[in-house]
Order: structure tokens, then sequence, then C-alpha cells
């Protein structure tokens, strides 16, 4: 009987010739093979919708890592002065797990076909990678991985001598040292200046995920979420500080933007590190970060996914989580302290705060009420409101304000939430229209922009910024629902701000399209 070896590849161009036993899974789940193609490829994407019809990754996730964390008592390990850093970690290994149990399972799928004597892999697949190392080392299977080749990085031996630095060198090195410092300087005044006059909302946004919208015949690139509350509320008693992650004074775009008309009252997420930091916040943090250490030293109880412990990688960067990244999150929070007490903002608005612990922590401490608006879909497996308990540890922010009642029940029916914690008042991006039916001019509008044709349906997809989950969960998916002729159907993919060029989507479509032999929609 010839040996079995699965050899994963990035592509069916990077396939190697057919040999005997061997099988090649292209892990680029938007293609389609054809009745041309070789024999000995096959496409991972079938596999993926095999386990997905039995199996649901998220809620399992979610049930594994919670139990994991209770067992383990990880909410206790991770807390320091009163407040647990679990909570987001927890998300973290949420969506890691997820990624991971669908690994397991493919795998179990292709070993459940005949046995498999060894595995083959390329160098930039972690997720496989380590679900595949973990089987090596718990049932002995013979595993191959690729390492990525090494980048040639001439090693720096010491500083570089001042006297070999060329004179005009040095000069404008000088001259950029006290240019980065008179901006400084000018934003230190800027906060004193907005402390002094006291009041107003300090909200807190991300320009990564701004995007280009039209309304009353404007155009201009705003914070989706909450940009119509800014715009609401700058004639107000509450005319609102905008904090913008992300953006450095040092750069000289964000420096120009800074100095328009109209900016007075926004700063740079570089301020804190350049206005507020203290030398003093190396002691705790380095006290922060040795008891943590120690209360995750030694054996945790396993974390078993079908026979395997996949709990070993999590706890490997909890360790270092404890050695590095808890001082830099305890940094972070005393310098966020530091610019609430210079700028007494009467509250806090932001988005996304269940990533955001550092704000909730220094908001509490410094009397500051803090909000969040909901931003996108709440689920009954969302991992960031969906909590398993309310220990006096889990920062929270005092008003969550909510797009529907739905999402109101399910945060005070499935989670921890108060009544009076959550509001429900629509979804601000809403507030940039008028509240009436498109004109028929304005949907043939929209309809001739997309390419749409007359009395075609328009379906659209919203995407995820995450290749992991379009690789896996979106193309298992679109392999059941695309699995016929669409006729008269326009489909349009929306993609997430944080995604890249959208190739994958039409890859897949016309794909699946050409191998089924009927025409792909448009």
């Amino acid at each position: 009987m010839t040996t079995r070896t699965i050899r994963f590849i990035p592509a069916p161009a990077a396939a190697l010739p057919a040999e005997p036993g061997v099988e090649q899974v292209v892990l680029d789940t938007s293609w389609t093979p054809t009745a041309g193609d070789r024999s000995d490829l096959r496409s991972l994407r079938p596999l993926v919708a095999g386990v997905l019809r039995e199996r649901n990754p998220l809620a399992e996730a979610m049930t594994l890592v919670d139990d994991w964390a209770a067992r383990a008592g990880l909410v206790e390990r991770l807390e320091v002065d009163g407040v647990s850093h679990w909570h987001r970690r927890r998300i973290v290994y949420w969506r890691w797990l997820h990624d991971r149990l669908i690994w397991r399972w493919v795998l179990a799928a292709l070993q459940a076909e005949r046995p498999i004597e060894r595995f083959e892999l390329g160098p930039g697949e972690p997720e496989l990678g380590q679900v595949l190392g973990i089987l090596a080392v718990h049932e002995g299977a013979a595993v191959s991985i690729a390492s990525a080749p090494e980048v040639g990085i001439r090693p720096v031996t010491g500083r570089p001598d001042p006297s070999r630095i060329p004179f005009v060198d040095r000069f404008q090195a000088r001259s950029r040292r006290r240019s980065l410092a008179a901006r400084t300087a000018v934003l230190a005044g800027r906060v004193d200046r907005l402390g002094r006059a006291g009041g107003g909302l300090l909200v807190l946004t991300d320009p990564t995920v701004h995007q280009t919208v039209t309304s009353a015949g404007t155009t201009g690139r705003i914070d989706p979420f909450l940009g119509p509350v800014i715009d609401a509320l700058r004639r107000t008693r509450l005319n609102p500080v905008v904090f913008e992650f992300g953006t450095r004074s040092a750069d000289d775009r964000t420096w120009a933007e800074l100095q328009a008309a109209g900016r007075e009252r926004a700063l740079p997420g570089s301020i804190l590190a350049e206005t507020c930091a203290d030398p003093a916040d190396e002691v705790r943090a380095a006290a922060a970060s040795i008891g943590m250490a120690e209360r995750l030293a030694g054996s945790l109880p396993p974390l078993e996914v079908d026979g395997l412990d996949l709990g070993l990688p999590i706890l490997a960067e909890l360790r270092t989580f404890a050695g590095k990244g808890i001082a830099s999150e305890l940094r972070q929070e005393a310098r966020i302290g530091r610019l609430l007490d210079r700028l007494r903002p009467e509250a806090i608005l932001t988005i996304n705060e269940y990533s955001r612990p550092e704000w909730i922590i220094a908001a509490h401490r410094q009397g500051v009420p803090i909000t969040a608006v909901q931003h996108g879909i709440i689920h009954p497996l969302h991992a960031g409101y969906i909590l398993p308990g309310r220990p006096p540890s889990l920062a929270l922010v005092d008003r969550t304000y909510l797009f529907g009642a739905y999402e109101a029940r399910l945060l005070t029916g499935a989670s921890v939430y108060r009544a009076d914690e959550v509001v429900v008042t629509g979804a601000p991006r809403l507030d940039l229209y008028e509240a009436h039916a498109l004109e028929p001019a304005e949907r043939a509008s929209v309809r001739a922009e997309l390419g749409v044709a007359p009395g075609a349906r328009l379906v659209v997809f919203s995407s995820t910024s995450s290749a992991a989950v379009r690789r896996t969960v979106i193309a298992a998916a679109f392999e059941l629902i695309l699995d016929r002729p669409w006729p008269g159907v326009h489909l349009v993919v929306k993609l997430h701000p944080g995604e890249d060029d959208g190739a994958f989507y039409p890859a897949l479509v016309e794909g699946l399209a050409r191998a089924r032999g009927f025409p792909p929609r448009r």
C-alpha cells in the first residue's frame, strides 16, 4: 500500500511535480479545481465547508476558552491593582482558538479518510503550523514545516562615531530634534489651554477606520461611528476634544493637519508619550510584571481539543505578556490618567471599548464617566460583549449606546450588563442621512455607480478584515450558497476598511461558476 503524504501549498502554481502517494492541498480557498486540473491537487475549501456543516467554531471556542480560564484561574492570575487584564486577552484567544479549531477539524477529516504518514507545510502559515506542531508532539505524526528565509541585515556593532557622520547630516538631525521638541511644546500648550477651558467631551477615534462619506452634497473622510456625534456637539457645552489613535506629531502631514483651521481641539495619539510620560511608571510596571510572571509559573490545566492541548501556545503567549506586555499597558494607563487630569473632560466617548481597557481603568480612577457606542454587529457569540461573569476586577464602561432593542436584551440577558448601563439610540452614522426613502433618481444613481443592470436584484455582502476568517468561514459559505446560477442578481462585496484590494472575491465567485458550468454572476 502506498504511503500517504499531505503537502499544503499556497496556490496551484506552487505545486511540485506529482509523486505517488502525495496529495497537494491548495490553501488559496478562492481557487476552484476544474476537470482539466491535476488530480493530485485538491482544494482546501470543501474540507472546511465539510467540517463547518457539523461544528460551530465561534461557540466552541468561547466555551473552551471560558472553561479553561475558570479552571486555570486566569482572571485572578492577571489581576493588577484590582483590575484583571484577562478580559482583553480573552477576546484575543477566542479568535486565536476559533482559527485553530478549524485547522484541527480539517486535519482530523483528512486523517479519517485514510492514514497519513507525513504532513508538509511551507513558511508563512502560523495557525496551521502551530496545530501541526502540536499534532506531532501528541500523536507522533511526521511533520515538516519549512522556515521562512532569513533576511540579511548587517549587524550594528555600536553607536556610530559622530566624527564620521557628515556635518550636514549632523546639522539636519539636530534641526529635526529641535523641530520635534517645538511641536511637543505646542501640543503641551494646546492640552493646557483645553484643560483651562474645562468641560467638553473627549472622543477617542481611529483614523485607520475612517471612511469617505458624502452627505448633503459634501464629501469628506470621517469616523463613520462617532463623526456625526462630534459634528452634532461642536456648538454645545460638550464641544468635543478629539484624540486620534495611531497618529504622530513627528509625521509632517499629520502635523500640518493639526495646524489647520477647525483642528484646534484635535490631539495626536503620540501626545501620551510626548507630554504625559513619567520615569516613575517603570517601577510600578516592573513590579506588576514580576508578580504576574510568578502567578503564571508552573503548569496550568490543559485546554484539550480532540486529544490536543491547544492551551500550551496560549500559556506561552501569556507568559510573554507578563514579561513585556503588561508593563506597556500600565505605562499607557498612567499616561492616560495624566492626560485626563490636564484636560478635565466631562466624559469620554469611544467605540471598540473592550479592546481599550486602559482608557476605562484610567477614566474610573480619575472619576471621569466613560461611554461607548456600538460600532458593529453584536451577536450571542461576540466575546467582546458576551461575558461569563462580572467579577469586581472587570473593567466596563459606564454606559453603552446601542443600535436597537435586540442588542439591549442580549447584553442584559445573555451577558452581565445592568439595565441602566445600556441605552438604545440607533446608529449615529444614520444621522448623516435624512429620514426618508431614497428617491427614484437616488436609487438609480447608486445602482449606476455599482454597475447594476436595470431590473437586477442587488445583494450586498459585508466582508471582514480577518484573512483567516475569509479563507475558511467565508470561503465555505460562498461554496455552499453559490452552487447554482443566480439569474438577475448582482453581487456587491463591501470590503472592510482594513482589508486588502478584494481580489479574493472575484477569483472565488468566477472560479465556482466556471467549475460548475454556468456564467459568473455580476
